[in-house]
């Protein structure tokens, strides 16, 4: 889980030091509101970055919010057109 030292970084392209850039499955799916098994589904369809470190995976950060960024945005409270 991230500590209360460590700031989410906001968009793929500004970070400041100090901000976590990679971290552990639970955490990325707290972080960004997946999935465990959404998170390895997108990380399957090479959307986002997963690697092993240690014995660990880690997620790549900025992969999930360069993933994310680039979904279209979505109309809440319309019905779409048949």
């Amino acid at each position: 889980m991230a500590t209360a030292t460590t700031s989410p970084c906001i968009t793929a392209t500004t970070c400041t030091p100090g901000e976590t850039e990679f971290g552990r499955i639970p955490d990325a799916c707290l972080r960004f509101g997946l999935s465990r098994s959404g998170l390895y589904r997108l990380a399957g369809h090479g959307h986002v970055r997963l690697l092993r470190l240690a014995g660990r995976t880690l997620v790549d950060y900025r992969s999930v919010r360069s993933y994310l960024a680039q979904l279209p945005p979505t109309r809440v409270g319309t019905k779409p057109s048949a």
